[in-house]
């Protein structure tokens, strides 16, 4: 792979080159922009397409960082609609699969697309919140990976660590009580987490309210102050709360079993 500054490539000639910003200029703007010129009489020379190399590779477009100095910035990926005389649209990213299909698009207006047969997406639908689509009503839900097929609880477990699954299956032997859920090995607790706890099994388990056995911010708070008991296919919600959990520090809120 040749690496290039962008007024170094040649149209319809340089496939699969690196990018660099090179040298920045004009109140810290560099000669990425230059890059666009190129790559478009590239896009010309290959009759839409940027050219391939020898071993039928795609075209690689890596925008480097700026200068060091207090103006420098990565670089970006700017799509935008050029002149239209009668019709036109806004830009589009298009990611497809070995077979051609699209299976995702993020569009000119800012939603992600996945795969056009299913008719799912995201976009924001509101200040901070992100809504689920459907191209065609309008309307869409969320479903969540399940973690393992089922999780044996057995005896007592402080700081007990499942996988990052918002959908848990559990069950337990030997009286089993949870005092606390730790982060899933390797990561932190985050702020607003949800968690949708089933109990599968034909013994209760039992979720103990804010119990020091366990490290404060892996702590369950219940509102009732009691522990918390989960009957066979019955289910527990469990949110973070990184400000208080209502027992004065971080930690999971628990709702009751329903």
């Amino acid at each position: 792979m040749a690496n290039y500054t962008a007024d170094q490539l040649t149209p319809g000639t340089d496939a699969n080159s690196v990018v660099f910003a090179g040298a920045p200029f004009g109140g810290g703007n560099s000669q990425g922009f230059l890059a666009v010129q190129v790559l478009s009489a590239a896009m010309i020379a290959g009759a839409g397409k940027l050219p391939v190399n020898s071993v039928g590779a795609g075209f690689d477009i890596v925008l480097g960082g700026g200068d060091a100095g207090a103006t420098g910035r990565g670089g970006h990926v700017l799509l935008q609609p050029g002149a239209q005389l009668t019709s036109g649209g806004d830009g589009q990213v298009q990611i497809l699969n070995s077979a051609g299909t699209v299976v995702m698009t993020i569009d000119g207006a800012g939603k992600i697309l996945f795969s056009t047969a299913l008719n799912a997406g995201l976009s924001q639908a509101g200040l901070g919140i992100m809504g689920v689509t459907n191209a065609t009503t309008g309307g869409g839900s969320m479903a969540f990976a399940r973690g393992a097929v089922n999780t044996t609880i057995t005896g007592t477990n402080h700081n007990l660590a499942l996988d990052a699954s918002g959908f848990q299956r559990l069950s337990g032997s030997s009286t089993p009580v949870i005092t606390g859920m730790a982060p899933p090995s390797g990561g932190s607790h985050v702020d607003g987490n949800a968690r949708i706890l089933f109990n599968i099994g034909a013994t209760t388990i039992q979720f103990n309210h804010n119990d020091s056995n366990s490290s404060a911010a892996n702590r369950f708070y219940a509102a009732s102050g009691a522990n918390v008991t989960v009957s066979q296919n019955q289910r527990v919600s469990l949110h973070y709360d990184a400000t208080d959990n209502g027992s004065g520090s971080a930690g999971w809120r628990i709702s009751p079993a329903s």
